[in-house]
C-alpha cells in the first residue's frame, strides 16, 4: 500500500515545471485526484495493523480488508497501464532506455501527453478515489485503534543458518531411545509378509522428525533393499503418488498415466527385495485403500519382512489398513528437553558465560504455554532469537495478547500466531506467500525471492533514491533468512539454506491467514489457446517439466516481465531474439534445460539482470550465426547469481577476460562448469597439453570478485588450480563462505590459499583422483600472508578459522596427509580448523588420520564420518566427537580415545574387535 503512494504522490508537483502550459492544465486536474488518492491511503493505512488483528475473529473486518486489497490491486494496474503507454511513446521516439525516476511518476507524466489515454486513466483514478472514500467511511464502524507503523525487524546475520538443522530439531535421550527401539522392530522380526507401524500424535509433536531419524538410520537403510518416502497431502493425486512411489523405489514409470498399469509397475518394482514404505502425515485411509494397498500386498507375497511406517494424527488409522500393526504415541517434551530445544534456537552470545540461565524462569513459563510441542517451542525460540536477552523483552513475549486470541482453528497453534504478529508487514506477506507452494515441495530461495519481488512485497527503506531497485534481491534474501531464523521455514540441508520446506502446521496457519486471496491449482490443465504476450501485467514466468521447445517470439510485449525461470525443459534449444528487449528482466534461469540452449546476440543489453543461471558458452563455430558469446556477459554489472556452462568451448583467455567476472562487485554466487568428455577422448598428447594450457589460462581470468560468498568449480580439467586460490591472493576473498570443487580429474595438488579464507564455513572437494598427497601447506601456508596491508607470518595466522564442515570424498589415490600436531605453546583457539564441527572423508587410501587433525585440543568436532577407506587401520584421539559413523573400512582394527561418544555405527569393518573400542 505504501508503495503505491510513494510511486504516485510526492513527485507530481515537481514534474509540473517540466511540462508545457496546456499539459500543466491537464496534469493539474489529475494531480488533484492523485493527491486525494494519497490522502485516502494515508488515512486508512494507520488502521491496518489493528484491522489485520481483528480480521481473524470478525467476519465484517475480513470483508473490509478484502475490499481495501482489491482497491490496492486496481491502483497497481493503473500504474502498469501508465507505464505501458509511456513505453509506447518512448519507442515511437526511438528510445530504448529505462526511465530511472522513482516509481512510475515519469511514466505518468509521459502518458498524460496522450489526451485520450489521460481522460481514460483520469476516470479510473476518480472511480478508485470514490471507492476509497467509501472504504474509509466504513472503517469508522470497527473502532480501529491506530497502532502506528510496524518497525522493520532486525534481520538475521545468517550465522544461525549454517548450524546443523537436524541438531536444532532434536534433543534428549527420549527421541534417541524411540529411534533405536522402532528401528530394531523394523529390522529384527522379519517373518511376516507386511506389517504397519503408526506414529501417532498431534500436529507439531515431532512425528515426522522421529520418522526421518528412523528412515535414515544406517541399520534401516542397509536392511531394506527398497525404501520409499511419500508425503501424503489431504487432496492428493493418485496417479502422481503411484509415479512418485515407483521413482523412489528405483523403478521407471515412463510417463504412464493409467492407474492400473502404474499399480502393476509398482508391484514389480517393490518385488525386487524387502521394502520399507513411509507414508508421512496421513489424514485418511484413502491413499492406502484406493492406491497403495493392492500393489503393496501383491509385492509382499514375494518376500518376507516388509514394513509400512505411517505418521498420522488419527488414532485408528493403522487399524483401518487391515494389516498387523503396532501403534507408537509421541508424547510432549519434558521440561528439561523443552528448555534445551528452546536454547538450540538461540545464537550464541559472545562473552556471556551463562548464556540464558538468567532467563530460565520466564523462559519456562513461555515453554509451558507451548504445551511441550517441539514445533511451538522451535517457533518461540526463533522469535526470541530476534529479541534482546533481557527479562523485560521475554516477559513481553509471555504476556502478548496472541496467546489468548480467539478464532483460530483448534489444530493451529497460538505460538505461530504470536510469531506472525511480530513480523513486519512486508515479512508477513512473504511468509504467507510460502504457503502457495504445495505440500511436499521445496521452497528454493532462488525461486521465491523473484516471486516476492514480482508481487511488490519488497521495498527499500529509501524509495526516493535513484537506485530504488538496486537492492531488492538483497532485502528479499534477508527476509528469507529471517523466516529461517524464526523457524517459520526449515532448511533442507545442514550445509546451506538455499532450499527450505514449511511444516504442515505452519502451512495450515499461513493458508488460514491468506484464505481470502490465495488460490493454488495443482491439476495439470492446458487450454492450449492462451497467448503468454496478452498477459500485460505479468512479472514472473515459471515453466517446469514441460515439452516446450521455444518461448514466444513476441515475448517482448510483456513489458513488465522481470523473471523467467525455465526448469527441466529439455526440448528448449534457443531463446527468441526479442528477449533482448525485456529491459526490466532481473532473472533468467534455464536450469536443467537443453545442453545447448542458444542465446541471441544483443544479450548484453539486459543490464538489469541480477540472476543468470544456465548460460552456456558455445564454440567459436557459432560466432557468426547470430548467437551471443561469453563476452556479452561483460556489461551485466548487476549480476548477483551466475552459473556458466560449457567453459571448455572458450578458446582463449582474452574472450573470457571480456566477461569481466572479477569486476562484478555484486556477484554473490558463481558456478564455473566445464565438461571434460571431449578432452578425455583426445589421443594426441600434444593436443591435450595445449587444451590444458588454454583451460588454465581461462580459469585464471575468471577470478571472482571479492564479494563472492558461494563458489563452485566443476569439471575443470587443468592440471593446476588458479593463482587466485593460492597465497596471498586468497586474502582478498573475505566473504567466501562455501567452496565446492568437484570432478578435478587432472589436478595433482590442492591449493595452499584456502586456509586463509577468513569466512569459509563449508569446503567440499570431491572426485579428484590425481591427488596422492596433501602436504602441510594445505592447512599451514608456508609463505607470507598479506591482510589489510600488513605482512603477517603464516605461523601467526589461524588456518581455516571458521571452517565448520569439511568433506573430502573420492580422492581415490590419496594416501598421505602430512599434518603434524602443533606445539604445546599453541592455544586451543589457534589450532588449524578450530571451528570444525563435521568431517567426512571417503573413498581414499589413507591409512590413518594425521595427528594435527586427531588432536586432544580439537574441541569443536562433533561428527566424524569415514567411508570406504580401504587402508585405514585405526581411529583415535577425537575427544569431542559425539557421533562416529564408519562404513566399509576392511583393515580397521582399533578405535580409541573418543570419550564423549554418544552414537557409533560400524558397518562392513570385519577386523574391528570389540575389545579394541576404547571410548575413554
Amino acid at each position: 500500500m505504501a508503495a503505491i503512494l510513494d510511486a504516485m504522490g510526492p513527485y507530481v508537483m515537481q514534474l509540473i515545471a517540466d511540462m508545457a502550459t496546456e499539459e500543466v492544465k491537464m496534469l493539474l486536474g489529475i494531480s488533484g485526484d492523485i493527491e486525494k488518492l494519497e490522502n485516502n491511503m494515508e488515512s486508512i493505512k494507520c488502521f491496518l495493523a489493528d484491522a489485520e488483528r481483528k480480521r481473524i475473529t470478525e467476519l465484517r473486518v475480513q470483508r473490509w480488508v478484502l475490499k481495501l486489497k482489491n482497491a490496492m490491486y486496481d491502483a497497481t494496474d493503473i500504474l502498469d497501464l501508465c507505464q505501458i503507454e509511456a513505453d509506447k511513446q518512448r519507442e515511437s521516439k526511438g528510445s530504448s532506455t529505462i526511465e530511472k525516476a522513482p516509481g512510475c511518476c515519469r511514466a505518468l507524466l509521459s502518458c498524460l501527453r496522450n489526451p485520450v489515454f489521460a481522460h481514460k486513466i483520469g476516470s479510473r483514478i476518480k472511480e478508485l478515489n470514490q471507492r476509497l472514500d467509501n472504504i474509509y467511511e466504513e472503517s469508522h464502524k470497527f473502532n480501529f485503534i491506530n497502532l502506528g507503523s510496524h518497525p522493520e525487524q532486525r534481520m538475521s546475520t545468517g550465522e544461525k543458518v549454517t548450524s546443523e538443522f537436524v541438531e536444532s530439531a532434536i534433543v534428549g535421550e527420549k527421541i534417541e531411545r524411540e529411534t533405536r527401539e522402532l528401528a530394531q522392530m523394523l529390522t529384527i522380526n522379519g517373518h511376516h509378509d507386511i506389517k504397519v507401524v503408526a506414529i501417532v500424535g498431534t500436529g507439531g509433536m515431532g512425528k515426522t522428525t522421529l520418522a526421518q531419524k528412523i528412515f535414515n538410520e544406517t541399520t534401516v537403510q542397509e536392511h531394506f533393499k527398497v525404501k520409499i518416502w511419500l508425503s501424503i497431502t489431504q487432496h492428493f493425486d493418485e496417479v502422481e503418488h503411484l509415479r512418485t512411489a515407483i521413482e523412489h523405489a528405483g523403478g521407471v514409470h515412463g510417463g504412464v498415466q493409467d492407474k492400473t498399469l502404474l499399480s502393476r509397475r509398482l508391484t514389480n518394482t517393490l518385488s525386487m527385495g524387502r521394502f520399507l514404505l513411509v507414508l508421512d502425515d496421513v489424514w485418511s485411509n484413502v491413499a492406502w485403500s484406493n492406491v497403495l494397498s493392492v500393489p503393496i500386498r501383491n509385492a509382499s507375497k514375494n518376500q518376507q519382512g516388509n514394513w509400512v511406517l505411517i505418521t498420522t494424527r488419527l488414532e485408528d488409522l493403522a487399524l483401518r489398513t487391515g494389516a498387523s500393526f503396532y501403534q507408537h504415541h509421541v508424547s510432549p517434551l519434558n521440561e528439561d528437553d523443552a528448555w534445551s530445544l528452546l536454547n538450540k534456537q538461540l545464537p550464541p552470545t559472545p562473552g556471556q558465560v551463562h548464556g540464558t540461565d538468567h532467563l530460565k524462569v520466564v523462559g519456562m513459563k513461555i515453554i509451558r504455554k507451548c504445551g511441550g510441542l517441539p514445533l511451538a517451542i522451535k517457533v518461540m525460540g526463533g522469535l526470541l532469537s530476534t529479541k534482546p536477552r533481557s527479562e523485560g523483552d521475554w516477559e513481553a513475549v509471555l504476556k502478548h495478547h496472541a496467546w489468548s486470541v480467539a478464532g483460530l482453528p483448534k489444530e493451529l497453534d497460538n505460538a505461530i500466531y504470536l510469531s506472525y504478529e511480530d513480523l513486519s508487514p512486508q515479512l508477513k506477506q512473504c511468509f504467507l506467500y510460502c504457503s502457495l507452494f504445495p505440500k511436499g515441495t521445496t521452497i528454493w530461495q532462488r525461486n521465491v525471492v523473484p516471486m516476492w519481488i514480482s508481487e511488490g512485497f519488497i521495498h527499500p527503506p529509501d524509495r526516493s533514491s535513484s537506485s530504488y531497485d538496486d537492492w531488492l534481491e538483497e532485502i528479499a534474501d534477508g527476509y528469507y533468512q529471517e523466516l529461517i531464523t524464526r523457524n517459520l521455514i526449515e532448511p533442507e540441508s545442514a550445509l546451506t539454506a538455499y532450499s527450505c520446506t514449511m511444516h504442515d502446521v505452519v502451512r495450515s496457519f499461513a493458508e488460514f491467514m491468506s484464505k481470502e486471496e490465495s488460490l493454488v491449482v495443482q491439476d495439470q490443465q492446458d487450454d492450449g489457446g492462451t497467448k503468454i504476450s496478452h498477459l500485460r501485467h505479468l512479472r514472473y514466468l515459471h515453466l517446469e517439466d514441460t515439452n516446450i521447445c521455444r518461448l514466444p517470439g513476441d515475448i517482448h510485449r510483456m513489458k513488465f516481465l522481470q523473471h523467467i525461470v525455465v526448469y527441466r525443459c529439455p526440448q528448449l534449444d534457443h531463446l527468441p531474439s526479442s528477449i533482448t528487449q525485456l529491459l526490466h528482466l532481473r532473472t533468467l534461469s534455464m536450469y536443467g534445460s537443453h545442453d545447448n540452449v542458444l542465446i541471441p546476440k544483443g544479450f548484453g543489453q539486459l543490464k538489469n539482470l541480477r540472476i543468470l543461471v544456465g548460460f552456456r558458452v558455445h564454440s567459436d563455430k557459432n560466432g557468426g550465426t547470430g548467437w551471443c558469446s561469453l563476452e556479452e556477459i561483460g556489461p551485466l554489472s548487476q549480476l548477483r547469481d551466475l552459473t556458466l556452462h560449457g567453459l571448455e568451448n572458450v578458446s582463449a583467455s582474452s574472450s573470457a577476460g571480456m566477461a569481466m567476472i572479477s569486476s562484478k562487485e555484486h556477484l554473490d554466487y558463481l558456478v564455473l562448469h566445464w565438461s571434460s568428455t571431449g578432452f578425455m577422448g583426445l589421443r594426441d598428447e600434444t593436443n591435450k597439453q595445449q587444451q590444458q594450457r588454454v583451460v588454465e589460462e581461462v580459469i585464471e581470468v575468471l577470478s571472482p570478485p571479492s564479494s563472492i560468498r558461494h563458489l563452485s568449480i566443476m569439471g575443470y580439467f587443468g592440471s593446476r588450480l588458479p593463482n587466485w586460490m593460492m597465497v596471498p591472493a586468497t586474502c582478498g576473498f573475505k566473504s567466501l563462505r562455501i567452496l565446492r570443487m568437484d570432478k578435478l580429474h587432472y589436478c595433482t595438488q590442492l591449493p595452499d590459499g584456502l586456509c586463509q579464507l577468513p569466512s569459509l564455513e563449508t569446503l567440499l572437494i570431491t572426485d579428484a583422483p590425481a591427488i596422492k598427497s596433501v602436504g602441510p601447506e594445505f592447512q599451514s601456508p608456508s609463505s607470507l600472508a598479506v591482510g589489510g596491508g600488513i605482512d603477517v607470518t603464516a605461523s601467526s595466522v589461524v588456518a581455516f578459522p571458521n571452517l565448520a564442515t569439511l568433506i573430502l570424498a573420492f580422492l581415490c589415490e590419496w594416501e598421505e596427509w602430512v599434518w603434524e600436531e602443533q606445539g604445546e605453546d599453541v592455544t586451543v583457539d589457534a589450532v588449524a580448523m578450530p571451528a570444525l564441527k563435521g568431517l567426512e572423508i571417503g573413498n581414499c587410501k589413507l591409512s590413518c588420520l594425521p595427528p594435527g587433525l586427531a588432536s586432544s585440543r580439537r574441541h569443536a568436532l562433533r561428527e566424524l564420518h569415514l567411508i570406504k577407506m580401504s587402508n585405514l587401520t585405526y581411529i583415535e584421539n577425537f575427544p569431542s566427537v559425539v557421533e562416529l559413523r564408519v562404513f566399509d573400512c576392511p583393515k580397521l582394527r582399533r578405535i580409541s580415545n573418543l570419550s564423549k561418544l554418544h552414537k557409533i555405527e560400524i558397518l562392513y569393518c570385519p577386523n574391528v574387535e570389540i575389545s579394541q573400542i576404547d571410548l575413554q
